[in-house]
């Protein structure tokens, strides 16, 4: 699972983040949460960043390693690099610029000091 800091609550309304993977972006849980002041962390499944021609995130490609029925890419966001998975067999060039969006709601809201999973929802 890549893990991302996505927002300081004291800057946050319920559902909304402030920034994610240096974009302006919105998370929307799947249930109602409370979020008290502090750091949280994003966890995105790899099958859930989707590298598309019109994606709306721009990264670049660090590596990446096809295998048959699907290739392992990892990309590069600033200082972040998250794991891609896309399904069939596509030989990406290294520093390649890609857009991915990240789909699914499936992904994990963590408070960042302890560990531990505060909801779950989708980039919205």
């Amino acid at each position: 699972m890549n893990s991302v800091k996505v927002l300081h609550c004291a800057d946050v309304h319920i559902g909304a983040a402030e920034s994610f993977l240096g974009e302006n972006a919105l998370f929307i849980p799947n249930n109602c949460l409370t979020l008290e002041d502090g750091e949280y962390v994003l966890g995105v499944r790899p099958e859930d960043v989707q590298i598309r021609e019109n994606g709306t995130i721009k990264v670049i490609s660090y590596a990446a390693l096809p295998t048959g029925l699907e290739t392992t890419v990892k990309l590069k966001k600033g200082e972040e690099i998250l794991s891609s998975i896309q399904f069939g067999s596509v030989d990406y060039e290294t520093d390649q610029e890609l857009k991915v969006d990240i789909t699914g709601n499936r992904l994990c809201l963590f408070n960042k000091k302890e560990g531990n999973l505060i909801g779950t929802g989708r980039i919205g």
